[in-house]
């Protein structure tokens, strides 16, 4: 008989908070702000479960990015900053991990269907009609993605980097 599989500790930094602002408007404590939420508590969190990971004997973190950590996005200058530097934490905790059995990998979405998908004025802050799946996501869409990467399916990947974008970053289709 087979035996179960031992379970394992899952961390999931959702953070995203975000300002919309230029290199040249943002108020530099919103700057700071967005880049200690998005940041530094996905930092902290890692910090924060790892002990416990490791002496379990593993587990899986995903960080939940963003597109705008894959391509530039005007007028987030604060949150796209923040979200670059996140797949840089993604992957140095990766390879730091990796030898106590802790997987770290990043879910990218698109734009999903959250008041964070409007600036104030409710207007939409990416349409969508020209894309390749022309709507937001739904939230259950993207933790789809996030329980495979945090699931033993996903057992050998660590330092990975999933899309989950419905066709955005491919561009305007025709």
């Amino acid at each position: 008989m087979p035996q179960p599989r031992a379970r394992r500790t899952v961390l999931v930094p959702a953070l995203p908070y975000l300002r919309i602002g230029t290199t040249e408007s943002i108020p530099l404590d919103e700057f700071r702000r967005v880049l200690d939420t998005n940041l530094t508590g996905a930092l902290l969190g890692i910090r924060a479960a790892a002990p416990s990971m490791r002496k379990a004997g593993g587990g899986a973190i995903v960080n939940v990015n963003s597109i705008a950590g894959l391509t530039a996005a005007p007028g987030l200058v604060a949150y796209s900053s923040s979200k670059w530097a996140l797949r840089g934490l993604t992957r140095a905790a990766a390879k730091e991990l990796a030898r106590d059995n802790i997987r770290v990998n990043a879910v990218h979405p698109g734009i999903i269907e959250t008041p964070l998908a409007y600036d104030p004025d409710g207007n939409p802050i990416v349409p969508v009609d020209n894309l390749a799946v022309p709507r937001n996501a739904a939230p259950d869409e993207i933790a789809d993605f996030i329980l495979l990467a945090a699931s033993d399916q996903a057992r050998f990947a660590t330092g990975s980097e999933v899309l989950a974008d419905g066709g955005y970053m491919l561009g305007a289709i025709a």
